[in-house]
């Protein structure tokens, strides 16, 4: 349940690939770690060590199966072999059993969504996104299962079991699943979301922000804001009109209409006034997408999604931007304060009061806590 709701906002984390996203393991594996943790009794170095770990598999494994055909949208496939690490880890599975608990991992494992399963071009959009709730059970049952002794495929990634072909791999490469193991690690590398939306429109919105700022514009000034992006996006994310927060989460004109009508990003994007409000239909009208070949040609090629952001004034003016990557990215990582800021605004909406604080401090010194349960308790409401 957990990791269903971890995904609900599309606040989550993104591994990526130059700076595309191959896949989203934080609501898969830290969810199923919490609940072994909270089972177990396990203490915070534990959860430390089985989330760095689990993080490792789903990162790995998405290395080795990508790139995957264009089809292949979900990443249910790497977010239980995250899922399944991690829990077998705070299990205390010997070798033997963790390797049958990947085996029966592979073997019970949701098969990705391909794009036209997400509803992106027939809205509105399907709520299961990555289905990574299903994704996360099943990974805690495989690692228990194996915990009792049950046999599973004993080579559930090697390419003779063909678990690449489940995945949509075009070239597969398992030695990328061992190589250089312990040397990096792949949770260094990951990307954060600085917006509550799909992955793929966050340095497109960071564009926007920056043109805004840079150049002190406010909604009022702007005429049109251009987005040039690949062919396929410019038609499944030219929304104006979204039935719910799920499809305004997948709706560039929405995500622009925060940024330009100076929206500090949080849940708040999704409540009735907001996706109500006549300024947000207003600003959503300013936004126009179009298709592009060169956006289209590094995404398939380089695995760089860079789309171009244009905005026109009222007055004439005319300024452009193209980010590489939006902040969160390695390349652009968040601060300290950009965390906890993020966070805090997160638990603001569920009305956590000063319990945000102490959770914070908590986390934050997790390695010094003897049982999980003890930080869980402050998220019970």
């Amino acid at each position: 349940m957990n990791a269903s709701l971890a995904q609900v906002l599309d606040y989550d984390d993104t591994y990526e690939i130059a700076s595309l996203g191959v896949s989203h393991p934080g609501p898969a594996v830290v969810p199923s770690a919490l609940a072994v943790c909270e089972s177990e009794g396990c203490d915070g170095k534990a959860l430390i060590r089985a989330v760095v770990l689990g993080y490792e598999a789903a990162c790995r494994t998405a290395d080795a199966i990508e790139p995957r055909e264009y089809e292949f949208w979900g990443f249910a496939n790497t977010q239980i072999m995250g899922a399944v690490t991690a829990s077998s880890i705070l299990l205390g599975v010997d070798v033997d059993r963790f390797v049958n608990a990947i085996g029966i991992a592979a073997s019970s494992s949701p098969v990705p969504n391909t794009n036209m399963m997400w509803s992106l071009t027939k809205r509105p959009m399907s709520w299961v996104k990555d289905a990574v709730g299903c994704a996360a059970s099943s990974g805690v049952m495989s690692a228990l299962m194996a915990s009792r002794g049950f046999i599973g495929t004993r080579n559930g990634l090697d390419e003779q079991d063909g678990y690449y072909l489940l995945c949509g791999s075009r070239a597969y490469d398992e030695k990328k699943l061992v190589e250089a193991l312990g040397k990096r690690y792949r949770l260094s590398n990951l990307s954060f979301k600085p917006y509550p939306t799909c992955r793929f429109m966050q340095s497109t919105l960071d564009s926007v922000s920056i043109l805004m700022e840079k150049h002190g514009l406010g909604e009022e000034q702007i005429e049109e804001v251009v987005v040039f992006v690949t062919p396929f996006l410019a038609e499944a994310f030219s929304v104006y009109e979204p039935a719910s927060m799920i499809d305004a989460q997948f709706s560039m004109p929405y995500a622009i209409s925060r940024i330009i009508c100076r929206d500090d990003p949080s849940p708040a994007w999704y409540g009735e006034g907001c996706m109500n409000d006549p300024q947000t239909r207003a600003a959503m009208k300013k936004v126009r997408l179009v298709p592009d070949e060169e956006v289209e040609r590094k995404r398939a090629e380089q695995s760089i999604l860079s789309p171009k952001v244009r905005i026109r004034t009222k007055n004439g003016d005319e300024f452009e931007r193209q980010e590489y990557c939006a902040k969160g990215h390695p390349d652009k990582p968040f601060a300290p304060e950009d965390f906890t800021g993020k966070f805090t605004r997160c638990l603001e909406a569920v009305e956590m009061g000063d319990r945000a604080g102490r959770a914070i401090t908590m986390i934050e010194n997790l390695e010094e806590y003897g049982d999980i349960r003890e930080l869980l308790a402050l998220f019970i409401p």
